[in-house]
């Protein structure tokens, strides 16, 4: 058990303790359908375990969801549309923050 701030509600359940992995929102940004591919810096993504959720794909043939392929490295976050046909892409947003603990 971690030592520090630990909350509970109103009927005695464990709601928050700082053991816990903590999500933190960093931002959104948003993906064309063109070009191919693109990045960006956030110095805050060197404050923990980058992630991302893109709000909107596509469901092409076969219904199979297409939405661009993100990556992070360091404090650069970028995106490409692999082979994907430019004709399936549809702009998406993405939100994105740090898994911190």
């Amino acid at each position: 058990m971690g030592v520090g701030v630990e909350g509970w509600d109103g009927g005695g359940n464990l709601i928050f303790s700082t053991d816990w992995i903590v999500s933190r929102y960093l931002g959104q940004f948003t993906i064309p359908q063109n070009p191919q591919t693109g990045s960006f810096v956030d110095a805050n993504l060197s404050l923990g375990t980058p992630w991302w959720y893109p709000l909107r794909g596509m469901v092409g043939p076969g219904g199979i969801n297409i939405t661009p392929r993100i990556r992070v490295s360091g404090t650069t976050l970028s995106w490409d549309w692999q082979q994907i046909y430019s004709t399936w892409r549809f702009e998406t947003i993405v939100l994105y923050g740090v898994y911190t603990q």
